[in-house]
């Protein structure tokens, strides 16, 4: 897809998918929580929320890394293997600023214990990985 049409359908892919990641929540998350008033115990719902989001970006990182192997024609294979290595370098590069960002997180002055904090900034960035990559595989399905 050239550039000129590649931004305007990721940025619409974004705009139709922001609403939906902020309303979203796992299964039995709001009930954890409920049921758990006190942040202090509220662990097993945050591991629920952070589990569900990893599944989530597993499930649309492996849909993308199937995407990349859908090319045909006589360099099926180099673009291929492009696309994939383009995919695996934009995950180093999320794991590595999500690493970077940890003190930042841990540290925040707010009201949160570290733990907390930690708990909601890997939820955060899982969602919005998750987000980033199904916008990529809707601006790939999207007609041309």
């Amino acid at each position: 897809m050239p550039m000129k049409r590649l931004l305007p359908a990721l940025l619409a892919a974004l705009l139709l998918a922001a609403p939906a990641m902020a309303a979203e929540h796992a299964p039995g998350f709001e009930a954890c929580i409920k049921k758990n008033p006190k942040s202090s115990d509220q662990k097993q719902c945050l591991d629920m929320e952070r589990d569900y989001w990893q599944k989530k970006l597993d499930t649309r990182y492996q849909a993308m890394q199937g995407i990349c192997k859908k090319f045909s024609g006589p360099e099926a294979e180099k673009r291929s293997t492009a696309c994939l290595e383009a995919l695996e370098e934009s995950q180093h590069s999320w794991l590595a600023y999500k690493a970077s960002m940890r003190p930042v997180a841990e540290n925040y002055p707010n009201s949160q214990s570290a733990m907390e904090n930690l708990a909601w900034f890997e939820i955060d960035q899982l969602r919005k990985r998750s987000v980033m990559v199904q916008a990529a595989i809707l601006s790939v399905e999207l007609p041309h």
